[in-house]
């Protein structure tokens, strides 16, 4: 696949639809060669993108990309806090 060079690589999103008679897919890695610079970017998975078989449940999956050892994203972890009332009779699940 030929792709024009259109930005240093930071991550990768990889997406499955889950259907066929081979529904789930185990993505070890992806290695990316820039043929211009020779540069090479590698995003690890290690897991299924599966309903099924990955703990996670999900067919979709992010990676960062990792050159010449140097992981180009950094890991953020957010912590998330929701309030919900009953205001009028209607939950925030009614509301959505």
């Amino acid at each position: 696949m030929e792709i024009t060079d259109i930005a240093p690589l930071r991550k990768m999103r990889i997406r499955t639809d889950g259907k066929g008679s081979r529904p789930h897919w185990f993505l070890e890695r992806i290695i990316l060669k820039n043929l211009n610079n020779q540069e090479v970017a590698t995003f690890t998975y290690g897991e299924w993108l599966s309903k099924l078989k990955n703990a996670k449940r999900s067919l979709v999956c992010e990676m960062p990309a990792v050159i010449n050892d140097e992981q180009m994203m950094e890991d953020t972890t957010y912590t998330l806090q929701v309030k919900t009332s009953d205001v009028g009779g209607k939950s925030m699940v009614d509301i959505l």
